[in-house]
């Protein structure tokens, strides 16, 4: 079968049709509030950032 490529315009179209159905699947799960134990994780994030003075390192095992 030989393979066919589509314009550039064909491609932002087939894009932008992907990116329409991906916000529809997804819509719900978007707006769904966060579980408190992965805001938790990301306040305890944000304060080893605020220490560290930039990103945080992650934790090293003992």
């Amino acid at each position: 079968m030989p393979k066919i490529d589509p314009s550039p315009e064909d491609k932002a179209v087939i894009q932008s049709q992907i990116a329409s159905a991906l916000r529809c699947a997804y819509e719900d799960t978007l707006n769904e509030p966060l579980p408190d134990q992965f805001v938790a994780l990301l306040e305890q994030l944000g304060a080893q950032e605020e220490a560290s003075g930039g990103i945080a390192a992650p934790e090293k095992p003992a």
